[in-house]
């Protein structure tokens, strides 16, 4: 009994100290919610749940602490709610709607495992939109964090390489000479920077550092030997290339060019073996996409199988969806029950609605970075809403052949705080420890109420 009293003593402080740093530093709290549920999705750190008649996972903890910490913040200053997040809101609310569906059909643990997808994907993207007014973060700050997370898990695949880190056995599929060492969700975050390591390279001529960086994220990106990622970061590299090198002098592309032959040159010299191994790493890759039972094959078989299974559907679920549960128990093939399409699973699950609600909370963000770009002032600032833009292509190419996850919707959720153009300068005035990726609230809100900070900035109703 005395134990049992201790352990909800200590249980009851140890909550109370979390609310108190959630309402005193929301930004870092934020950041530590999206780092623990990362690493232990990356990690792959165990089944232990807690079973309440459904089983939540630390990771669902961890999202589900996000929202309280934005939620809290809101409720403290309800002017800062931004217009754009409507979207993130109906899919929550889709969300919610399909599970107590589901739950009445086959209760709260089978309809929970369904509702997960779309909720890590959308939790903290939404709580980062709402948590932006204690984010000092802008276009530049951002491409240095995410170089700096791809550097990170560049580290992490480094490791298991060399097996200091054992590898997921769900990334190894026997055929490969060189192993997937990191789980998709965690390769685009490395093709992402290297598209943010080559915009600082060409656009901000940081020196040869940057083209080292992006040479070995690009080698990696390269290693880790996830197609749909090499088309993504290929495509968002080249949206970068054309809008950035457009504005180059002559002699600057020149110089770029003898710069990429030398570099070849000397590569190809130094390391011939290395030349060999890439090309039997491409020439691997491509021949599993000729076979008719390549995974591309096999995902455009569950695309059409959830199409018409939801199709023959009645009205409401062609609506909004069916109730969460239903696809897991319909009898389908397991690519049809998961499938690896954000766009496709959530017409599947949540019907048009689903659907259109998302293509527009893409299309709010993609107009946030256009509107980002119009406004900017000088090459420094061009550039870098130029590499927002060609992030934000890479990662929603990369969502037709993946359902994403927290890394994608955190990301998403920071790309879309970065594009707010007017609160980059507001910010910059305000805060006074410029450098830090999150202000406290005395150094956003200062000595005046929250509300009255938004309304001078300008940022109610954004």
């Amino acid at each position: 009994m005395t134990t049992l009293i201790g352990e909800a003593v200590a249980a009851m402080a140890v909550g109370l100290l979390l609310f108190v740093a959630a309402v005193r530093w929301p930004g870092w709290m934020s950041l530590g919610c999206i780092t623990v549920a990362a690493c232990y999705d990356l990690f792959n750190a165990g089944t232990t749940a807690i079973n309440i008649g459904v089983s939540i996972y630390l990771l669902d903890l961890a999202c589900i602490a996000l929202v309280g910490i934005a939620l809290l913040h809101l409720a403290r200053y309800p002017s800062t709610f931004p217009l754009d997040a409507y979207p993130c809101i109906a899919l929550f609310v889709l969300l919610a709607l399909n599970f107590a569906r589901g739950v009445a059909l086959y209760g709260p643990k089978e309809a929970g495992n369904m509702s997960r997808n779309l909720f890590f994907f959308v939790a903290p993207a939404l709580a980062l939109m709402l948590l932006r007014p204690v984010l000092s973060l802008h276009a530049e700050r951002l491409v240095n964090l995410v170089v700096w997370s791809g550097l990170c898990l560049t580290a992490v695949a480094l490791l298991r390489w060399t097996h200091v880190l054992p590898v997921i056995s769900e990334t190894w599929d026997g055929f490969r000479e060189v192993p997937r060492v990191l789980p998709s969700d965690y390769a685009i975050p490395v093709g992402l920077a290297f598209i943010a390591a080559g915009y600082r390279a060409m656009a901000e001529r940081k020196g040869s550092i940057w083209w080292m960086t992006a040479g070995l994220l690009g080698g990696v990106t390269l290693a880790l030997q996830h197609r749909s990622v090499w088309v993504a970061t290929i495509l968002g590299f080249a949206w970068l290339v054309l809008r950035t090198l457009r504005r180059m002098s002559p002699l600057r592309l020149a110089g770029i060019a003898l710069s990429g032959i030398l570099g070849l040159g000397i590569i190809t010299v130094a390391t011939p073996k290395m030349l060999n191994t890439v090309d039997t790493l491409l020439t691997s890759n491509i021949r599993e996409t000729e076979k008719s039972d390549s995974t591309w094959e096999w995902r455009v078989r569950g695309y059409d199988e959830a199409y018409e299974r939801l199709l023959h559907s009645d009205l409401t679920d062609i609506l909004v969806g069916p109730p969460a549960g239903v696809v897991d128990n319909s009898g389908g093939s397991y690519a049809s029950r998961h499938i690896h399409s954000r766009y496709v699973d959530t017409f599947a699950n949540y019907g048009i609605v689903g659907l259109v609600t998302l293509l527009l909370w893409f299309t709010l963000l993609w107009r946030r970075l256009r509107s980002a770009h119009a406004a900017a002032k000088g090459k420094r600032r061009v550039d870098a809403s130029v590499c927002l833009e060609a992030l934000f292509i890479a990662e929603v190419i990369y969502l037709i052949p993946y359902f994403g996850g927290v890394a994608e919707g955190s990301f998403l959720g920071l790309l879309w705080v970065a594009a707010q153009r007017r609160e980059v300068a507001t910010l910059a005035q305000v805060s006074r420890a410029r450098g830090y990726l999150f202000r406290s609230r005395q150094d956003a809100f200062g000595r005046r109420s929250g509300d009255d900070w938004v309304k001078q900035s300008g940022l109610q109703g954004r």
